[in-house]
Order: C-alpha cells, then sequence, then structure tokens
C-alpha cells in the first residue's frame, strides 16, 4: 500500500555545528556533523499529509531554535513550493510529539487535521502546573504551542490517538512509540521503512540489517526508565523490537527483554492479558533467552508480594516461574 504514496522529508533548518555524541551513542570526541530539521510530506490516494510541522521562528520558538543553534530556517510556504505545494493543500498532520521543532507551526496549516497521542498533550499540558523548580523537563516545548494544539480541539480539528489506529489513511496505521526520546511518541508503521537514515521520522526511524540480532521488549503499561535500552537500539549489531499490546512476541527473536515497571504486579497481569507469559514460555523451550531489568527481574520469580500496597492493594501474584 505505502507504494502508492509518495514520500519526501524537507529540510527546514538545521544545526550545522552539532556533537556526533549527540546523535550517535558512544561517538564520543568525534567532531561535529550538520543536524537537518524535517519534516515529511507524504502524498497519494486524494491526500497531502505531513509528519511533524517544524517550528515557527519567532516568539518562544525563535528563541528555542536559537538556543539549539538551528540556522537557515525557512517557512512551511517556501519549503512547500519545492514540491509544487502550499500550506494549505495539506490535509492532515500527524504529530509524533510537542517539541517545539516538530509542533511549532500549527498555524500555518488552516485545512489540516492534525492526529497525535492522547497521551501526549495530556501530559504536557499536566507538565505546565508543575513547580518552577521542575520546569526543566519543558526544555524544548514552548507552552504556546500546547496552547494551539487545545485550540485545535477548540475549532474540531484535533483527534487524539489512544495507542494504535489502522488505516487513518489507506495503508497508513498509527502506533504509540515508547521507545523514541519523548515515551508519548507516535510513529507511522511502515513508512519510516522507506526512510533511509534516523531521526526523521519524529528522531525515531530505524531498519533492519541481515545478521542483526533481535531483541524483543516488552512494552509494558507502567514502564519504567525507557531509556535504559536506548544504547541497544544504537548498536549496529542489533534489532530491538518494541512489542506492543496485542503483538505476539516475534518468534526469531533471540532474547527477550522485560523492562522495569512502575507496578509490578500491575504489568504482570497486563503481559498475562497480551498472551506474553505463554510467549515467553515457548521463547525459553526454543532456547531463547530471557532478561528481566529491576522489576522485570522480579516477574521472572515465582511470586512477586505486595504485602503492604505500596504499588496497588496487598497481595502476591504468580510470577514467571522462571527462577527458583
Amino acid at each position: 500500500m505505502m507504494a502508492d504514496y509518495s514520500i519526501h522529508v524537507l529540510e527546514y533548518c538545521a544545526v550545522p555545528q552539532y556533537h556526533k555524541s549527540g546523535v550517535h551513542y558512544g561517538a564520543h570526541n568525534q567532531g561535529y556533523i550538520k543536524l537537518p530539521y524535517c519534516y515529511v510530506v507524504i502524498q497519494g490516494h486524494g491526500h497531502v499529509a505531513m509528519v511533524d510541522v517544524g517550528y515557527n521562528h519567532k516568539d518562544y520558538g525563535g528563541y528555542l531554535g536559537d538556543k539549539f543553534g538551528a540556522t537557515n530556517w525557512h517557512p512551511p510556504r517556501t519549503v512547500l513550493a519545492e514540491l509544487g505545494l502550499t500550506p494549505e493543500d495539506v490535509d492532515t498532520v500527524f504529530i509524533s510529539h510537542a517539541h517545539f521543532d516538530h509542533f511549532g507551526n500549527v498555524e500555518d496549516f488552516p485545512n489540516a487535521t492534525f492526529y497525535m497521542q492522547r497521551e501526549e498533550i495530556e501530559k504536557w499540558v499536566w507538565a505546565m502546573t508543575l513547580p518552577e523548580r521542575m520546569r526543566w523537563v519543558m526544555i524544548a516545548v514552548d507552552p504556546a504551542d500546547i496552547l494551539r494544539g487545545v485550540g485545535l480541539a477548540a475549532q474540531g480539528r484535533l483527534r487524539l490517538v489512544e495507542g494504535s489506529v489502522e488505516n487513518v489513511l489507506p495503508g497508513i496505521d498509527l502506533h504509540l512509540a515508547r521507545e523514541g526520546h519523548d515515551r508519548k511518541q507516535m510513529q507511522l508503521a511502515d513508512v519510516e521503512e522507506l526512510l533511509i537514515g534516523p531521526g526523521f521520522l519524529g528522531d525515531l526511524a530505524g531498519h533492519h540489517r541481515p545478521g542483526q540480532t533481535k531483541i524483543a521488549v516488552l512494552a509494558l503499561s507502567r514502564i519504567a526508565n525507557f531509556d535504559d535500552l536506548d544504547p541497544l537500539k544504537l548498536e549496529p549489531g542489533v534489532d530491538l523490537v518494541m512489542v506492543r499490546p496485542g503483538e505476539a512476541i516475534p518468534g526469531d527473536a533471540q532474547l527477550v527483554i522485560i523492562p522495569g515497571s512502575k507496578s509490578t504486579r500491575g504489568d504482570l497481569a497486563f503481559m498475562r492479558a497480551q498472551g506474553w507469559d505463554i510467549d515467553i514460555q515457548a521463547h525459553v523451550r526454543r532456547g531463547g533467552h530471557v532478561l528481566g531489568i529491576c522489576g522485570g527481574y522480579q516477574m521472572l520469580g515465582g511470586s512477586v508480594a505486595d504485602p503492604d500496597g505500596i504499588e496497588g492493594s496487598p497481595g502476591v501474584t504468580p510470577g514467571l516461574g522462571l527462577l527458583n
């Protein structure tokens, strides 16, 4: 189906000298690279869609652009003209996440309906209520962009997505991507496989290469320390796959990782609801390996007890029984 679309990655500004280690894990003291700021234009089936809208180099958006060293900024009207399009031609926008360089230009697209993960905009509204000492979490977010997102909702032009949605446009599915650098991030299935190089689709695009070790990570409902796995994602010999709710653990995975959880017993129940406990037992019978991190390690035992109700109601939940 994706063959029916044309896909263009358009650079609208760039950081000319960016530390290579900021993009490639472990590349310390290896100099600088150009870091392009881009959005994606998808055309087909009578639609003009975009992934993200960049930022507007004025007011606080301009301040953030300057702060991060962005130069040579061009407005969407200039950039889209390279494809013979105008901002008014865009009917659909998929917002990967609400950082200023992805969600900072919604006003330039007056005819577009915007899609975004519900949790993404809700959590940024919550972050805006935090005490001053916690405002560092907003380092890459313009509060005015979040308010403009609420304005889109008032206009009936914002569609909030709960997890995964299929065929938003013909052949285009949306998924929650907690493995991105914003754990409420959204990705488009199949589109990222057609792009070359990392970072274009909401800083998330990845690629499988022959000979890689496939590692499956369970996307628990209360996953903790989700960015612990970022180094694995950047290893050239590793194909890191996030297994989302409703999906089976890939049969060809050599390693299954159960990450940490903010509610270990709750996520044990969640795992069983997905059938992952059965998948893990089959994986072990085939000679596969399982790694538990923090709460995930506790799940590997015979039971998990919370007699004082620290993470929820008091009680004991049977574990996976892989450790004695």
